[in-house]
C-alpha cells in the first residue's frame, strides 16, 4: 500500500539537516543535528543513537515516543554530555541557545546542567540520595549555582516543595527519601529539577510506575510549571497517552533512529510509518470500538545485530523487499511531516 497518492511528498531527496530552514531558525532553544551516541562493547558497536536530528522552541513541549531500547533516554543523555564508557557520542552537533554543547568543557557543562537544562530521571527512588534529607538535596543545588545563606536556601528549598504541592512541606524537608511515597519522591524531583527556573526540562519517564491518579498530578504539575517559568519540555515516554496529553510535536523513535515527526494531532489523527500505526493500535481508544488491541509482532531489535535496512523491517507488516538492504533517510511531507520509510519515498526503485 502506497500512500503517495494521498500526501505529495515535497522534496525529491532526503532532507539535508544542516541547511533545513526550521533547524538553523534562530528561534529554537534547542537544535540537534545528525547526533550519533554509539556503546563499545567486547561483542561489537552498539548504535543506541544513530543520526537523530530535531528541534525545540522556548516554551515549546515535544515527545520522544519509542519501546524501550528505541534510544530515547540516550538521546537525553547525550544532549545533557551524561554518556559514560563504553558510551561515546561519536559525531553530531547539540546546540543550546546557540552554543554546541558537545563542543563545551566540562567545568561549563556543570553550570549549565541544573540552571540551564534539568532531567527528571526516571526512577526517583535511585535519583534521589538515600542517605541525605530532602532539605538537604534540593538545597545542595542553591549552594552549587547560587551564593546565598543558610535561612535563604531553606525559604527557597521550602517555596520549591510548596509550588508542587508537597503537603507539609516543612517536615518533609527534614525527611529522608524512604519516608516519602513514589508520588511525593517524583514531586521532589521535580522540585529540584526546576528549582533554578532552567529553559529546558528533560522529563524522562515521569510517570513510570505511579497510579493512574498520582500520573495525571504529575502531568498537570508539569504543565502548570512549564507556564509558569516559561520552560520549554522535552517529555520522553513510551506512554502514548502522556504525549496526547502534553506534546505539541511527537518524534516517534525506533532502533535508535527517528521514524516519524509530526505534530500530535496528526500522529494520533493520521499516523504514517507502520511502526507509529503498530504503536497506535496497540493503545486503547474511546472514540473506537475493538473487539481486541492489535500487539505489533515480534520483539525490539537487538542493535548489535541489525541488518543495514530499515530497523523495523523484520516486525513491518508493510515491508517492500528493499527495506532490508538500505535504511530510508527522512523526507519531508506535507505539514512540515517527516517519515522514514520507503513506501513514501519516490526514489525508491521497487515503485519505479
Amino acid at each position: 500500500m502506497v500512500y503517495s497518492g494521498m500526501l505529495q511528498v515535497k522534496k525529491d531527496k532526503p532532507i539535508d539537516f544542516t541547511d533545513c530552514t526550521d533547524y538553523k531558525n534562530r528561534e529554537n532553544l534547542l537544535t540537534v543535528r545528525n547526533l550519533s551516541t554509539y556503546f563499545h562493547i567486547d561483542e561489537g558497536i552498539i548504535k543506541a543513537v544513530d543520526g537523530v536530528s530535531f528541534y525545540l522552541r522556548y516554551g515549546e513541549t515535544i515527545g520522544i515516543v519509542g519501546e524501550s531500547g528505541s534510544g530515547k533516554s540516550v538521546t537525553a543523555l547525550s544532549i545533557m554530555r551524561l554518556i559514560q564508557e563504553p558510551g561515546k557520542i561519536v559525531s553530531g552537533e547539540v546546540i543550546f541557545k546557540g552554543r554546541n554543547l558537545l563542543e563545551s568543557r566540562e567545568a561549563e557543562m556543570r553550570r549549565i546542567r541544573g540552571r540551564e537544562i534539568s532531567m527528571i530521571f526516571q526512577d526517583p527512588m535511585t535519583s534521589l540520595n538515600p542517605v541525605l534529607t530532602i532539605g538537604e538535596q534540593i538545597g545542595e543545588i542553591y549552594e552549587i549555582h547560587e551564593r546565598m545563606s543558610r535561612n535563604d536556601i531553606k525559604e527557597k528549598s521550602l517555596g520549591m516543595l510548596k509550588k508542587v504541592g508537597i503537603p507539609l512541606p516543612e517536615e518533609r524537608l527534614r525527611q529522608y527519601p524512604f519516608e516519602l511515597s513514589g508520588g511525593m519522591r517524583q514531586r521532589v524531583m521535580i522540585a529540584m529539577s526546576l528549582a533554578l527556573k532552567p529553559k529546558l526540562l528533560i522529563a524522562d519517564e515521569p510517570t513510570t510506575a505511579l497510579d493512574v491518579t498520582i500520573q495525571a498530578q504529575i502531568l498537570e504539575l508539569i504543565r502548570e510549571l512549564k507556564r509558569e517559568f516559561q520552560t520549554a519540555v522535552i517529555m520522553i515516554t513510551h506512554d502514548l497517552g502522556v504525549i496526547a496529553e502534553t506534546c505539541e510535536r511527537v518524534i516517534v523513535m525506533y532502533g535508535g533512529r527517528i521514524m516519524e515527526e509530526a505534530s500530535a494531532d496528526d500522529i494520533f489523527k493520521s499516523p504514517m510509518h507502520p511502526y507509529t500505526k503498530g504503536l497506535l493500535a496497540c493503545l486503547p481508544r474511546a472514540d473506537e470500538k475493538r473487539q481486541k488491541l492489535e500487539p505489533i509482532p515480534g520483539s525490539p531489535p537487538r542493535l548489535l545485530l541489525l541488518n543495514p535496512g530499515c530497523p523495523f523491517a523484520e516486525r513491518c507488516v508493510e515491508k517492500l523487499e528493499y527495506c532490508h538492504d538500505k535504511c530510508p533517510s527522512l523526507i519531508e511531507m506535507t505539514n512540515k511531516r517527516l517519515v522514514a520509510c520507503w513506501l513514501y519515498d519516490r526514489d525508491n526503485p521497487i515503485q519505479h
